[in-house]
């Protein structure tokens, strides 16, 4: 009987032993998956920050932006030109795109004006965009001006 409870008692250690070892790595992955999880809940978090961030950032991007557009829809843009075609006063002129160059051109389809490729994207937006008209508003000896004015739809 003796020898059947030293065998079962080393069965219980063994088996006691085991467990003991399952419920230590257990603890281990429970620990590491603890740190995965606070690292991956530090980059939620930073990622949040950052698209609040971008969020702010983007809405004052939208406030200059719409300030500036009211700006150019009260004010237009003027463009000094040489006189050396055939222009008058209150003529109205298109824009067209010439060899990838924005222009302004008269009614006979002739350009007067090649507008700077820097502001290209910029006349671009508009055409595409909005309504707009382009005018000439005085004619002196050797200087036409033309307004752009952005019109409401």
């Amino acid at each position: 009987m003796k020898k059947k409870y030293a065998l079962l008692s080393r069965y219980i250690r063994s088996y006691s032993k085991s467990k003991k070892k399952q419920i230590s790595e257990l603890d281990n992955k429970k620990e590491n998956m603890k740190i995965k999880l606070e690292e991956e809940l530090s980059k939620f978090n930073n990622l949040l920050n950052l698209k609040e961030r971008f969020k702010k950032e983007n809405q004052k991007y939208d406030e200059v932006y719409n300030s500036l557009m009211e700006i150019l829809k009260s004010r237009g843009i003027i463009f000094n030109i040489k006189n050396n075609s055939e222009v008058q006063e209150w003529e109205n002129l298109i824009i067209k795109e010439v060899n990838s160059v924005y222009a302004l051109v008269n009614k006979k389809g002739e350009p007067i004006h090649n507008i700077d490729k820097k502001y290209g994207n910029t006349i671009k937006y508009i055409i595409n965009n909005y309504c707009y008209s382009v005018t000439i508003i005085r004619k002196d000896g050797n200087l036409v001006k033309a307004q752009l004015r952005i019109l409401e739809k």
